[in-house]
């Protein structure tokens, strides 16, 4: 009896040993919230199984489509899924094989959202690739593009200095409907008999101005016009006042404006939140128009930002075509995960001022971003200057995928 008291001591003592573990450990904590949901097979060593859906639930992986896979709807696909105290994103589970035995197996969550499996088993299906979305091949690509009226209009004010130290302000006076979601251009004019100055700023702005000058020592002093971009629901303020010269007071003048307005389908995507889904191998145009929102528009602000999304169906490097571009307008690349971090690749030239931008690795199926980032006059004196080119025309790209 003494003896068999102290064989059942030591196996309870053996058995707690044997359930120590590091993922049991006082700080860890089995946090699965990333690889919740709905995932998509699209690639691995067993074309036939590709299209099969599972929902991850908790720690279980639940099979909603099976393909062309011998497994059955509502089969635990992954089971016991647990995630490593040393990465957040590695993952091990037991594997349902095609034997309808459960095998070891790793997943890995990449920064593209992609599930990368591999099961400790030297059968077909031992390496798999799983993604977030998918898209039949046979339907038509998403396509956010939404024309829309643009409605340009011009208006004009006569009024008249009483004296020649006067400035009249307009607050207001140019103002952009916020439905004509892509902007455009505001033309302004004074004419007096007095060489006059015109000083713009945006009602939004804190300090500065768009434009502040006078006509003197032009062709035609006696006329001053600026033309600047213009942003949607913006409204501007204008002051003018005699500059320089002699006349009589009263003193009339006149106010001519036009504003130009220009279609954009893709507007507003000035933000990653904002990207706007686009079909590829298709030529696409848009307006590279940064109009002013405070008093200056500078490398870095929203509006200098065209964003889009783009959904692949098969594995390729993923390349941004810039076809063709105003001479005047630069616009640069950079090829994103939806997360916003950026992917490695290299700028190819095609032209004085086309280029492809081409991510440098292969990437899964699923979807991508593109940002493009606008440089160009804002603003221009139109007693010494044109109009710039991008202002009335749109750049040209595609996207496409590589094998």
């Amino acid at each position: 009896m003494k003896t068999k008291i102290n064989l059942l001591i030591t196996i309870f003592i053996l058995s707690i040993g044997c359930t120590t573990d590091d993922n049991n450990g006082p700080n860890y904590v089995n946090d699965l919230s990333s690889i919740q949901g709905d995932w998509y097979r699209v690639g691995g060593n067993n074309p036939d199984n590709n299209g099969m859906k599972v929902n991850v639930d908790d720690d279980q992986g639940v099979l909603e489509e099976p393909a062309l896979s011998n497994f059955q709807i509502d089969d635990i696909k992954w089971a016991d899924i647990v995630q490593s105290a040393n990465d957040v994103n590695v993952f091990s589970y037991q594997e349902l094989g095609s034997n309808y035995n459960y095998f070891d197996a790793t997943m890995e969550l990449g920064v593209d959202d992609t599930l990368r499996i591999s099961v400790a088993d030297t059968g077909i299906g031992n390496i798999q690739k799983w993604v977030r979305t998918v898209i039949d091949p046979a339907q038509p690509e998403p396509h956010d593009c939404f024309p829309y009226g643009a409605m340009s209009f011009n208006d004009n004010r006569l009024d008249d200095w009483l004296e020649f130290n006067e400035f009249d302000n307009y607050p207001s006076l140019l103002e952009v409907p916020s439905d004509e979601l892509g902007g455009g251009y505001f033309s302004f004019s004074i004419n007096t008999m007095l060489v006059p100055s015109i000083r713009i700023t945006s009602s939004a702005g804190s300090s500065g101005s768009i434009f502040t000058g006078s006509s003197a020592g032009t062709t035609n002093e006696n006329t001053n016009q600026v033309a600047f971009l213009a942003h949607p629901g913006i409204a501007y303020d204008v002051r003018v006042n005699p500059f320089t010269g002699t006349a009589d007071f009263p003193l009339p003048y006149s106010l001519s404006w036009t504003f130009n307005a220009r279609m954009d389908c893709y507007e507003p995507n000035n933000t990653l939140s904002q990207a706007k889904f686009i079909p590829k191998n298709e030529t696409l145009e848009a307006y590279g128009l940064s109009g002013y929102v405070t008093n200056s528009v500078a490398s870095g602000d929203e509006n200098t930002y065209d964003w889009y999304k783009v959904t692949t169906t098969s594995e390729g490097k993923l390349r941004f075509n810039l076809e063709s571009c105003p001479s005047d307008l630069n616009v640069s690349c950079r090829l994103m995960y939806t997360d916003g971090s950026q992917m490695t690749g290299q700028l190819i030239s095609t032209g004085s001022n086309t280029y492809y931008y081409e991510s440098n690795a292969s990437l899964p199926a699923g979807t991508y971003v593109i940002e493009l980032q606008m440089g160009g006059a804002a603003v221009v004196d139109l007693n010494v200057e044109s109009i710039p080119l991008f202002w009335n025309e749109t750049y040209q790209f595609s996207v496409e995928t590589i094998q």
